[in-house]
């Protein structure tokens, strides 16, 4: 029997078990690749987590690195890792810089890689309003749940089907994770869902949306 369950979790886990079960993943993961805005255009890298704890996802980067002057000029991140076992977790939202740093570097002293004895380089920044997911593809058929922590809004992509459906099936029958609930009205499942738009595609009455 397919298990249902998203990385141990179910479509009805509070925001606080998923978060946590993220947290969690993440600190196994530890090293994740960080995205941010260089002049609009991506600058992605691979980055070790610093440390989670209190409801902040905390880095480290020198003062003299790219990453530095990109994330001064626009505080907006993403983050994304996954484990073997092809369980991802993504992150987004806005960093703040730490005034005391001293917590931190007590915290990784004698792990600070390259920078071992010469910190004084070093700034120390954390993911502070976020949103989140755990995507699990464990299974034939993947699963995903959504999060928040912070002052971070849940934001949620997906498609969704309008009034204006007939109920013509098509939609349904095009769904390679078996999404579209044909109760009525039809609806998408978006624990199910991985958002590749086939249903979209072949809505012969264009009546289903992208909601970003």
């Amino acid at each position: 029997m397919a298990n249902n369950l998203c990385a141990g979790l179910n479509r009805n886990s509070s925001n606080h078990e998923i978060k946590e079960k993220a947290f969690q993943l993440l600190k196994n993961i530890r090293e994740v690749a960080l995205g941010t805005i260089n002049k609009n255009k991506p600058s992605t890298r691979i980055v070790v987590i610093a440390s989670i704890r209190d409801d902040h996802i905390y880095f480290m980067t020198a003062r003299g690195k790219p990453m530095y002057r990109q994330l001064n000029e626009n505080p907006c991140v993403s983050i994304v890792g996954k484990l073997k076992e092809d369980i991802m977790v993504r992150v987004e939202g806005e960093i703040k810089f730490m005034e005391d740093k001293s917590f931190l570097l007590n915290l990784i002293k004698g792990h600070e890689g390259m920078y071992t004895g010469k910190t004084d380089v070093l700034e120390m920044f954390y993911l502070s309003s976020c949103s989140g997911e755990i995507f699990d593809l464990t299974e034939e058929t993947p699963k995903r749940l959504y999060f928040t922590f912070g002052d971070g809004e849940l934001h949620i992509p997906h498609y969704e089907i309008t009034d204006e459906c007939v109920k013509c099936g098509i939609c349904a029958d095009n769904c390679v994770t078996g999404a579209i609930n044909k109760e009525k009205p039809y609806f998408i499942d978006n624990y199910l869902c991985i958002n590749c738009g086939r249903c979209f595609e072949n809505c012969p009455e264009k009546v289903i949306k992208y909601i970003e």
